[in-house]
């Protein structure tokens, strides 16, 4: 009978949604019962050779081919990692393993009761008081049993009902086979055969090129065309695995759609041109569902695969399409025209009313007639831009703690009303579909559903914690661990999980098991780039924080007329403050500002100019002047120099002393707070130099950057950008600040997040 207090929940289906419900049900101390209809886990991602139907339920299967769109580390689960050695984009064999482990891992099994199906689901007579439901179902003996259950988590899917299209003018007289893509398995018994697939979604995309290969010719017949977008972006990484947390929510939620729109299309245009291949459809990339496929531009390039608008009738043989072209005989139809879903089972439909795939639920989970309870919900009925197991492993996270009384839903009004507004978002955005009734942004409904319990990541909190891993989640992709750093049940190899996504990607890449070194030089083509593009995008990471951290962190700004400059103060008072400014100018107000606060500090400054900004330094502000250049090795150089008017640069050879034996001789204390650097011609050395040799230097806690363009010195301005790259994702300085000044140079504050000594010195506990 087991605990009599304890709560028990009735899980329907153990698939991809089921599995993360049983496992978090365990987590809150709810008893899980879950009933899956066949006599294995896995739902639809068990193939089935055999068609089969249980009870009038037709049971859906992946193809033998199937390979998952969403890269293994962004299609986890938020507290069990793949292995590393498992390939990026798993076969299905290797995604139902990964369920196998899953299961085994955490013991969910024993709560599986296989061969049961759930026939009637309705609200007990104490539901009222209680909240709680009968679940009638038969065993394995065919008998039927009604339980009661103080919650009931519906994990069915959407992919049910194979929509069917209404018939076509002379379909009834066709001679040729027509099918869905529901009873598809694999390409036997299409040999040499002339078919058109109609629909160009996931499985209809997949169809056709298995197909193209063994057919006589494939014909792919689609209404609109379709943005196809490939799994692997620049050097073979997964194209899901390289946009961040941050520019997934710039894309979808700060940037204006249309913008979004334009970049993405251009984007994926340099793959092939879609107008010309016959696929480009009318409406914007982010209006409809892109189908994910790498071959579909080969296989039409090759003939093997032609592009047909929609059909207008069928011949006896053969079929008449709209821009009135014939195809005289036609063997078979596959009907890849996507699926219905509905709930007949849960109070005969009536619940949960479902009309053309149109279904009110707030946040997909909950009908609002029962928020007095909240003690049903749906999980997995969404349509991500991404993948859908992280989000129906947080939606059961969500249910749990709604249903023991830790977090409070949104009364009926409100849930309406969020209904409502996103409805209308869906209609405003997406072509007018079935397929888009359900259609969610993958960050975007993490973050709202995260919000809920309190798990969405914090980048401020983190920050103070840990400023590593708090960078690391907002310039990496947002994999479900992120969700377990905060909030209830947080997991102790999240930070690894985040940390080390990189290294677990490469080693699936590689075929040699030994990843390559360096994964951002994997996805970047340095040479093709300037430093301008990729700038602009490490300012839209850091820009939108700006305000935040002069909000919640107690900087302090240093001024030199149109420039900003950053000092984090020390967390508690030092003895010693050591300062030193590499190129003066002619402006030392940063400077004296800072001694204004700290009189204490002891201020070093290099410039080749001693008459004004050598005499400004010394006089001005009481510190130590050396005449010269700072590079990153001894000798002579070429140097960009003030004019004596000070207006204006010209170019002088003179003597650089290397920034490592400026260090050994004028810092006893191997230790910099505040180290501020113009970087202009031969100096483009240094920053590179200081960031690779953190170990055999000082530590410098504090830099402010002001680098003039470093596109106009090749290759300089390349060894700048590798230099950007390794500095922050080998996570040895945080950006907190970047700026374009008057588009003449750039301005960057940047903070060592992994020196212990400026750890300890700067970063709060």
């Amino acid at each position: 009978m087991g605990d009599l207090c304890k709560k028990r929940v009735a899980i329907v289906g153990a698939g991809a949604s089921g599995l993360p419900a049983i496992h978090h049900a365990l987590l809150y101390g709810i008893e899980p019962v879950c009933f899956e209809l066949t006599e294995n886990i896995g739902g639809l991602w068990r193939y089935k050779e055999e068609k089969r139907n249980i009870n009038g339920i037709h049971l859906s299967s992946v193809m033998k081919s199937t390979v998952i769109n969403t890269s293994k580390e962004m299609g986890a689960y938020s507290d069990f990692l793949p292995s590393s050695e498992a390939p990026n984009y798993m076969h299905n064999r290797e995604l139902l393993k990964y369920f196998e482990d899953y299961a085994d891992h955490y013991e969910l099994k024993p709560y599986i009761r296989f061969n049961h199906c759930v026939t009637r689901v309705e609200r007990a007579e104490d539901y009222i008081l209680t909240g709680r439901w009968n679940v009638t179902f038969t065993d394995n003996d065919r008998n039927e049993v009604t339980d009661v259950f103080d919650g009931v988590l519906l994990a069915t899917g959407h992919h049910a009902i194979p929509n069917i299209p209404d018939p076509w003018p002379g379909q009834d007289r066709f001679q040729g086979k027509l099918s869905h893509s529901h009873d598809y398995r694999d390409h036997k018994g299409f040999e040499d055969k002339v078919v058109a697939v109609v629909g160009i979604g996931n499985s209809g995309g997949d169809i056709c090129v298995e197909l193209s290969r063994v057919c006589k010719q494939v014909y792919l017949v689609t209404r609109r065309g379709a943005w196809i977008r490939k799994r692997l972006g620049n050097g073979g990484i997964p194209v899901d695995g390289v946009a961040s947390r941050f520019s997934h929510n710039l894309a979808y939620k700060y940037l204006p759609l249309s913008y979004t729109n334009k970049k993405l299309e251009k984007d994926i245009s340099t793959w092939f041109n879609h107008e010309i291949y016959g696929l480009k459809p009318n409406s914007p990339i982010l209006s409809a569902v892109a189908t994910v496929n790498d071959e579909i531009p080969n296989r039409i390039a090759n003939g093997t695969l032609k592009i047909k608008p929609n059909i207008k009738g069928f011949t006896e043989e053969g079929i008449i399409f709209e821009d009135g072209s014939v195809v005289d005989h036609v063997d078979e139809v596959v009907l890849s025209t996507g699926y219905w879903f509905e709930f007949p089972f849960v109070e005969d439909g009536k619940l949960i009313p479902v009309q053309k795939n149109e279904v009110d639920l707030f946040m997909n989970m909950y009908p609002p007639n029962l928020s007095d309870h909240n003690s049903l919900a749906v999980i997995g009925l969404i349509q991500p831009v991404g993948a859908i197991m992280p989000m129906s492993e947080l939606q059961s996270r969500v249910f749990y703690d709604v249903l023991t009384g830790k977090t409070k839903l949104p009364n009926k009004e409100n849930m309406l009303k969020e209904i409502t507004h996103r409805r209308k978002a869906t209609l405003q955005r997406y072509v007018d579909s079935p397929r888009h009734t359900i259609q969610v942004d993958f960050v975007v409904f993490m973050d709202q559903l995260a919000s809920l319990i309190g798990c969405k990541p914090d980048f401020f909190k983190i920050f103070l914690r840990d400023p590593a891993l708090a960078w690391k989640i907002y310039s990496s992709p947002p994999i479900a661990a992120t969700y377990r750093v905060i909030g209830p049940h947080p997991w102790e190899g999240a930070r690894d999980a985040i940390m080390d996504f990189e290294k677990r990607v490469l080693t699936g890449m590689s075929p040699t098991g030994k990843p390559a070194l360096n994964f951002h030089r994997a996805i970047r083509r340095i040479p093709d780039e300037s430093f301008e593009e990729v700038y602009n995008t490490l300012e839209e990471y850091t820009n939108p924080c700006v305000k935040g951290a002069t909000d919640i962190l107690p900087l302090i700004k240093l001024r030199n007329k149109d420039e900003v400059k950053f000092f984090l103060p020390p967390v508690k008072e030092r003895e010693i403050c050591n300062v030193v400014t590499l190129g003066i100018g002619r402006d030392v107000m940063a400077e004296l500002k800072l001694k204004g606060k700290y009189p204490h500090c002891q201020f070093l400054g290099v410039d080749p100019d001693k008459e004004i900004s050598g005499k400004m330094f010394k006089e001005d502000l009481g510190g130590i002047f050396i005449e010269g250049v700072v590079g990153a090795e001894n000798g002579e150089f070429n140097a960009s120099i003030i004019n004596k008017n000070g207006i204006g640069y010209h170019h002088e050879v003179i003597r650089h002393m290397s920034f490592k034996n400026l260090m050994d001789e004028y810092n006893e204390e191997k230790f910099v707070d505040l180290l501020l650097i113009d970087i202009e011609g031969s100096e483009f050395n240094l920053l590179p130099f200081i960031v690779d040799n953190l170990e055999k230097l000082p530590s410098i806690c504090q830099i402010n950057v002001e680098l003039h363009f470093p596109d106009r010195y090749p290759p300089m301005g390349n060894n700048i950008l590798e230099t950007f790259f390794r500095m922050t994702h080998q996570e040895k300085f945080l950006v907190l600040f970047s700026e374009k000044i008057l588009n003449v140079f750039y301005r960057l504050y940047l903070i060592n997040v992994t020196d212990p000594k400026c750890r300890d010195a700067y970063i709060p506990d």
